[in-house]
């Protein structure tokens, strides 16, 4: 089995609660390169957070959100959650450039698709520039690790 070292290109982003995000080689033979968040567990405790988050996951195929492609069990204390990778970083930092209008418009388009497609499926997603990624210029919601099903709530 491959360890989680050899996974690793380089860390994207810290995470809070939930696990480190880095790039990682391809999940899959002649596939991009994906991102792999790293959850860390003590033996064989499943984080319940890591739990609801891979169930909205499954729940969600859109092209404005970020695709699950799968989960593997590195040793007893880590699981790798592989999902798209968006090789235009986050929100935040794109914004950063001097954008068209229609590029504006184009990107409000695709952040309200994929809320739309959220909201129909009952899930609520707590927005915020760094969760929404860039991916060969289209916008897709990822970091589902707040969200909820709207019965939850």
């Amino acid at each position: 089995m491959t360890s989680v070292k050899e996974w690793i290109e380089e860390k994207i982003k810290n995470g809070r609660r939930f696990g480190i995000v880095n790039k990682a080689i391809p999940y899959k033979k002649n596939s991009g390169k994906n991102s792999v968040k790293i959850q860390k567990r003590k033996h064989n405790e499943f984080n319940d957070e890591l739990v609801k988050e891979l169930k909205l996951l499954r729940e969600v195929d859109n092209l404005n959100i970020n695709h699950f492609l799968g989960i593997i069990k590195d040793s007893e204390y880590y699981i790798l959650v592989v999902l798209e990778y968006a090789n235009g970083g986050n929100l935040k930092g794109y914004l950063n450039k001097n954008l068209e209008w229609n590029d504006k418009i184009r990107m409000v388009l695709d952040i309200t698709t994929g809320l739309k497609f959220l909201h129909f499926k009952e899930i609520i997603h707590r927005l915020a520039l760094k969760d929404i990624l860039v991916n060969n210029g289209k916008l897709i919601i990822a970091d589902f690790g707040l969200s909820k099903k709207l019965a939850e709530v």
